[in-house]
């Protein structure tokens, strides 16, 4: 109980904050917290229930927890700025040189945050410790009727409406005794003579409740919001509906199953929903006269990141966004997610928990004809490395894979072929040779001419030596004259031009390359108008030595 109500105040504290779950294991991390100003780098908070002096096995598992943390930031899974240890002793003579020495020689800061930081944080949030130390639990559970009573609302004059201040009194008085006692959400109520627009879903509410007592009547609508990101894990709201159509309504039935099969609004009207419900708002009730509203999730502005592991080592990772998001009552979920270029998309699909792990897929493709290689070649890093027997995890966009969505084994082929990563990386290093974008070749085929002269341009600007054998060669010179004599007397020649290829429809050109024959003739020739030394071989042709 101690660990899981600290845990609660520092998430109060930290709202970002993350809570690790007894069955994620330790690994020296209770609670985590992103930074403000690098969400990529966290703050650690580690809870002991030690209450009196430490003894040899009570340091021996704060060691212990700290080793495990400091093994993750070691593998490159987590960047921590600080190490708190947080528990109900204030530090004796030393204690706190001994917990800085568990992270000495790295730039970890240990922190002890002992029983006055907690006594802090308990007269801070006395919510908190109402909730989980006295039982405050079954009191907030009949927290909202208690409000209501005291409210008083009364109609005004000739029963014609609620009185202007009986609203504003009761409102207030609700929303005082909402919001001072409730450790785990916040309140918002408003009150309109009007419906229209109260179908719109507030950002980041938890659930909403609207009531109106008569058609053209005043309409209450109560907001409900986590005061921290883990509140609805902390304290769940949960609606079971079971709804009841007759066979004769065709128009329902289908609207009902258009949402259970994709995901699509639909209004259950008054009549055909009994609801079981357990939430903020109602405490543990039932019904069976409200009219149910089922949306969609609304997809936020959510990124992900995709890990590639092997035996647990990260290989490669990129970053996405949800394009879609559709859940069914059944517990299944579509999610779409595309990287920032379009060129890695992904489709996990889950089916109902009962079924098999086979009603589970996770489909990767990678869409990279005619992109930009520049644009797209982190991206096809990325998938380079997708390959059996790794695999993929789902993780948060800047959070360690203790967090993961899911996780999925690669099997089957590569996702791209094996020769697309080179092709694209010699593109990415001909971009500054070109007078157009270079772009990935429209077609998959690896003989494609253009993607043979792009292999072979990159290349050569690795270093390579490129080497072609033809019938005869043309030469273009300021001093024909004097090439022509040199081959004449040693039947070999080097010059220095540029090298000028065609690629997807853009020119490459690569100034001040030397080019060298040998077991050569020459012969100066007119051709199309301009002079130039036409090179014959010897042998079987003209072997021509490209390098820079």
């Amino acid at each position: 109980m101690c660990e899981n109500f600290i845990s609660i105040m520092l998430l109060r504290q930290h709202p970002d904050g993350t809570r690790r779950r007894p069955a994620q294991g330790d690994k020296g991390i209770d609670v985590i917290v992103p930074v403000a100003e690098n969400p990529r780098i966290y703050d650690v908070y580690q809870i002991k229930y030690f209450y009196s002096s430490l003894n040899s096995s009570r340091r021996s598992q704060i060691s212990n927890s700290a080793s495990t943390l400091l093994k993750a930031v070691r593998a490159e899974q987590l960047q921590v700025r600080n190490w708190h240890l947080v528990l109900p002793l204030d530090p004796h003579q030393h204690d706190e040189e001994w917990l800085e020495s568990l992270f000495s020689g790295t730039n970890i800061r240990a922190y002890w945050k002992g029983l006055t930081h907690l006594e802090g944080w308990a007269a801070k949030y006395r919510d908190v410790v109402d909730y989980y130390v006295y039982h405050g639990a079954e009191r907030i559970n009949g927290l909202l009727e208690s409000a209501l009573r005291l409210a008083e609302m009364r109609r005004g004059a000739g029963n014609s409406g609620l009185s202007v201040e009986s609203v504003h009194t009761g409102l207030v008085d609700i929303f005082v005794i909402l919001n001072a006692d409730d450790p785990h959400y916040r309140y918002d109520l408003s009150v309109s003579s009007t419906d229209a627009g109260f179908d719109q879903v507030p950002p980041g509410v938890a659930m909403s409740q609207i009531t109106k007592r008569a058609e053209g009547g005043p309409t209450v609508r109560i907001d409900v919001y986590p005061k921290f990101k883990e509140a609805v894990l902390e304290r769940p709201i949960r609606h079971d509906l079971l709804i009841k159509i007759p066979t004769s309504d065709v128009a329902l039935i289908e609207k009902v199953e258009n949402f259970r099969t994709f995901g699509e609004a639909v209004t259950i009207p008054a009549g055909f929903v009994h609801a079981e419900m357990d939430d903020p708002i109602a405490g543990t009730t039932s019904s069976e006269a409200i009219a149910v509203r089922i949306e969609p999730i609304q997809v936020k502005p959510v990124r992900l990141r995709l890990i590639v592991e092997e035996s647990g080592t990260r290989k490669a990772s990129t970053f996405c966004n949800v394009e879609k998001l559709t859940e069914g009552l059944l517990g299944g979920y579509v999610a779409c997610l595309r990287s920032d270029s379009g060129t890695i998309v992904a489709e996990h699909r889950v089916g109902k928990p009962a079924q098999s792990e086979a009603a589970a897929s996770f489909n990767l493709r990678v869409e990279w004809h005619g992109q930009v290689a520049l644009k797209v070649i982190e991206y096809l890093r990325f998938a380079n490395e997708v390959r059996a027997p790794r695999k993929v995890v789902l993780a948060g966009e800047f959070v360690g894979p203790y967090t993961e969505i899911a996780s999925i084994d690669i099997a089957g082929q590569r996702l791209i072929p094996g020769w697309l990563l080179e092709y694209a990386e010699s593109l990415a290093a001909l971009q500054d040779y070109a007078d157009e974008p270079l772009k990935l070749a429209s077609r998959d085929v690896e003989d494609n001419r253009s993607v043979v002269e792009a292999l072979n341009l990159g290349r050569l600007l690795k270093g390579h030596t490129l080497e072609q054998t033809q019938p005869r060669w043309i030469v273009r010179s300021e001093n024909l004259q004097g090439l022509a004599a040199e081959v004449n007397e040693a039947n070999a020649m080097a010059w220095r031009a540029p090298l000028v290829g065609k690629i997807e429809g853009a020119v490459v050109t690569i100034p001040d390359v030397l080019y060298s024959a040998d077991n050569v003739a020459a012969q100066l020739v007119v051709v199309g108008g301009e002079e130039g030394v036409v090179l014959t071989g010897t042998r079987e042709g003209v072997r021509i030595s490209i390098r820079l």
